[in-house]
């Protein structure tokens, strides 16, 4: 059974499911006519990159809150191997961000900084939460 922080890091996992659910909604189906993510060339081209990371991602996650990873005891072990991802996963986006000039002089910019920072914190909190609580 779930404990308080277990409804925490939960918590955060769903968000970060439903986040990453919406981005790629938009970008996907987002037309070069329309680009209502007003992503340059060269980030639309980073972006395209991490589909199948994000993807393998969201899949973890899921699995981590999963009744079948509660009683294989193995939640914390996948909420550690997400954490780590997630952390990677903004990582690469803050230091491409930084080394491409992407400011914070518009909406997209900042949301993608924002992003970046999140997945970071996110990742943070799973892997202290779930080493601690291992």
């Amino acid at each position: 059974m779930a404990n308080k922080t277990d409804k925490i890091v939960n918590t955060i996992k769903i968000i970060a499911v439903l986040s990453g659910v919406v981005f790629w909604t938009i970008f996907i189906t987002d037309s070069p006519d329309f680009n209502l993510l007003g992503l340059s060339e060269c980030q639309a081209i980073h972006e395209r990159a991490f589909p199948f990371a994000d993807l393998s991602l969201a899949i973890v996650l899921a699995l981590s809150m999963s009744p079948w990873a509660y009683r294989k005891n193995v939640h914390r072990q996948l909420s550690i191997f997400a954490g780590g991802q997630m952390t990677f996963l903004g990582v690469i986006d803050l230091i491409f961000n930084l080394q491409n000039g992407v400011g914070l002089s518009n909406v997209t910019d900042t949301l993608l900084y924002l992003i970046c920072f999140g997945c970071i914190a996110f990742g943070i909190v799973l892997l202290l939460a779930n080493i601690r609580e291992s």
